[in-house]
């Protein structure tokens, strides 16, 4: 099974042109159609994943937000690429968030 790389249109093998949008054909296989999906997703985990790190140590909320975020776009990596990079991150920036908080919580009541 061949699909168009300009339109995507599934096209027969034989095709030299595309009776889609007529481009000449440069095939691309079934699996390679969604490399660039996958590749996104597993950058955008290890991306939040990272800002969460950096987002526990500098502001506990946005360290939350966005490790929760990367843990779950790093669960649906990891299923889907076997790649647990931004999983890995986002449970370090949550836990990092987590231990943030308490610290802030107790110098706040310390203070009062």
């Amino acid at each position: 099974m061949k699909f168009c790389s300009h339109c995507g249109k599934e096209i027969m093998d034989e095709a030299i042109v595309c009776p889609g949008c007529g481009c000449g054909v440069q095939v691309r296989s079934v699996e390679n159609s969604y490399c660039g999906e996958k590749a996104e997703s597993s950058k955008t985990a290890i991306i939040l994943g990272a800002v969460g790190i950096a987002g526990a140590i500098l502001l506990a909320i946005v360290g939350h937000i966005c490790s929760i975020i990367a843990i779950i776009l790093g669960i649906i990596d990891c299923t889907k690429n076997r790649k647990p990079t931004g999983l890995i991150l986002g449970i370090v920036g949550e836990v990092l968030s987590v231990f943030s908080s308490l610290i802030g919580a107790a110098l706040v009541t310390s203070m009062f």
